[in-house]
This record gives structure tokens, sequence and C-alpha cells, in this order.
């Protein structure tokens, strides 16, 4: 049961920072020079070393609206 949950968490977490690089990797495709650097800044303040726990239940609330 435990093993579980921790193997669901970590696909999360990875699933979470695929997404966020995507978005930065997009943003930065798409927005001009400037707004790219702007994009990955609001990204990226305060660097994320790893999501909090709020922003887990904020994702996996998400989620779940889907």
């Amino acid at each position: 049961m435990n093993q579980q949950i921790n193997s669901k968490v970590i696909i999360g977490i990875i699933v979470a920072i695929v997404v966020v690089m995507g978005v930065v990797i997009y943003r930065s495709a798409t927005a001009p020079s400037t707004g790219a650097v702007a994009a990955v800044k609001k990204t990226t303040v305060p660097p994320p070393s790893l999501p909090t726990e709020d922003d887990l239940k904020k994702m996996r609330e998400a989620r779940k609206a889907h």
C-alpha cells in the first residue's frame, strides 16, 4: 500500500516537472526574447528546488477537477 502511494507521488512530481519545463519552453519559443526572459523569471522566482506540499495539493486538486 505504502509503496503504491510513493510511486504515485514520484510519478506526479515527474509529471509536474515535465509540465513546468514544457510551459517554460513553450513560452520562450512563442514570446519575444524579452517576454521569454520575463516568463522564465516569473516561473523561477523563488527558485523552485522541489514543489512544496501546497503546490502538490493544488496540482492534485486541479487533476481531480478535470
